[in-house]
């Protein structure tokens, strides 16, 4: 997966398919595409499939996602958000069940209150049933609870190098 800030796709979109290629990407999430509904055939890549939420009424912002076209995604509605673009998928492979995939973009000086600011990479942000995480939920966010270690929760080992 490759995420990309593009201040431009249509002047970057050699070098974002270059790129893919070079580092074989199967997922492309990108922000700032400049993009119109006026053009939606634009910045198209060989093998993938575009998904895009163009930004109305005002220049620049604006996202975009590709996924190979061997994948088995679908494009997701994402309802109206104030301050925020998003352009998502739901990916789904057989032996894990889905994984919802989205770019999001939040343009500069439109700040999000911070009660509601979700962030991903906190203990919760991010979940799946197969990281055997326990979650409690709260109003606001949810935590992460710290959990027993049993002889079948031995860390696994990494790679080496």
């Amino acid at each position: 997966m490759l995420s990309y800030n593009a201040c431009g796709l249509a002047s970057s979109i050699l070098e974002l398919e270059q790129c893919a290629l070079e580092y074989s990407v199967d997922i492309i999430l990108v922000q700032e595409t400049f993009l119109k509904p006026k053009n939606p055939k634009c910045c198209k890549l060989n093998n993938y499939v575009q998904l895009r939420t163009d930004r109305q009424g005002a220049p620049k912002g604006g996202t975009a996602l590709y996924y190979r076209q061997t994948l088995n995604c679908s494009p997701i509605d994402i309802p109206p958000l104030i301050n925020l673009e998003a352009t998502g998928c739901r990916l789904t492979m057989s032996s894990h069940g889905a994984i919802i995939i989205i770019s999001v973009y939040l343009p500069p000086k439109k700040g999000v209150a911070p009660k509601r600011r979700r962030n991903p990479l906190r203990p919760g942000g991010c979940r799946h049933p197969l990281w055997r995480s326990k979650f409690k939920k709260h109003p606001m966010e949810m935590q992460l609870h710290k959990r027993k270690r049993t002889k079948n929760d031995r860390p696994r080992e990494g790679p080496t190098f």
